[in-house]
């Protein structure tokens, strides 16, 4: 339960720091709303996008961040507590998605939302993944491929000779893209767009390819493979606890414990226990080893 509270606020932290995440709060405030509003506030299902909107001029509160429906009408305010943070990434430029997650029903209903965003380093990771995807099937061929990867599709074309034009990604997390492939009949030249969703494990592809890397004394390679890996939520550990060894290799001593801190916090937030507990345990060996530590001192020594 401890870990549990720790991780919780853990991630709290992350979001209002801008590194990404999400948070649930409740909607204050409905109670003293208009009757429009209220009746509005009823009829919000889960899943429900709803909008922000700062109120600067509020003479209660100058930090109050205003809750509205999409068509336009307000529904409450973020809770006080949560106002000046929320406030704060919505000026840094962030785009907030923000959906009803609860609704209790009755006269005057209890909302809750999930109030979501992604930060710079989230996208740029999630383009990669996608590019990396794209390149594999690429590599591996379109056509060769086409029965494993649309096993998932609604759409199915039959017999009639077709060719991929254009196949996008979009990373869902877990291994899990969604596919938006443009294929074209050849006999004469009619296009459809196929959406469905495609699963590969790039992160244990990774792993196993920076494993012959070491044996085949690559360790650079290794290493970049196995840093990739530190933002891939199932090959976090095994990658980390790689990285401890290859670091001392390349004589990166001083970046062995600050590698393992920032994966623990990645682990933490995608929520994955067993990730954190592994990468915390090889933590508290090597610094309750005599050994690692004077090579830590001596490292830091020549630093200086």
């Amino acid at each position: 339960m401890e870990m549990l509270d720790e991780m919780l606020e853990t991630l709290q932290n992350h979001f209002f720091e801008g590194r990404g995440g999400s948070i649930n709060i409740a909607i204050k405030g409905l109670y003293y709303r208009e009757q429009e509003d209220i009746i509005a506030a009823r009829s919000l299902y889960i899943g429900k996008s709803v909008y922000l909107r700062e109120e600067p001029e509020n003479s209660s509160d100058p930090n109050a961040v205003a809750v509205y429906t999409e068509s336009g009408n307000h529904i409450g305010y973020v809770p006080k507590e949560y106002a000046q943070g929320i406030k704060n990434l919505i000026k840094q430029g962030l785009e907030l998605n923000c959906t009803i997650s609860k609704n209790t029903g009755g006269n005057i209903p209890y909302l809750y939302m999930d109030v979501s965003y992604k930060s710079k380093e989230q996208k740029e990771f999630e383009s990669n993944m996608e590019q990396i995807l794209i390149n594999n099937l690429k590599s591996l061929g379109l056509d060769e491929t086409e029965d494993i990867r649309r096993r998932y599709s609604a759409i199915r074309l039959g017999t009639r000779k077709h060719r991929t034009i254009d196949i996008v990604a979009k990373y869902r997390g877990r291994n899990t893209f969604d596919i938006i492939e443009t294929v074209e009949y050849i006999d004469n030249s009619e296009r459809h767009k196929l959406n469905y969703y495609y699963e590969e494990n790039i992160g244990h592809e990774n792993y196993e390819n920076a494993r012959l890397c070491e044996k085949a004394n690559d360790v650079n390679t290794a290493i970049s493979l196995y840093e990739m890996n530190l933002n891939i939520e199932e090959c976090i550990s095994k990658s980390a606890e790689r990285l401890s060894v290859l670091y001392k290799k390349v004589h990166r001593i001083n970046d062995i414990i600050p590698m393992l801190d920032s994966s623990i916090d990645k682990a933490k937030q995608h929520r994955i226990n067993y990730e954190v507990e592994s990468m915390t345990k090889r933590k508290e060996q090597l610094l309750s080893s005599p050994t690692f530590l004077k090579q830590l001192d001596k490292s830091k020594k020549t630093d200086d």
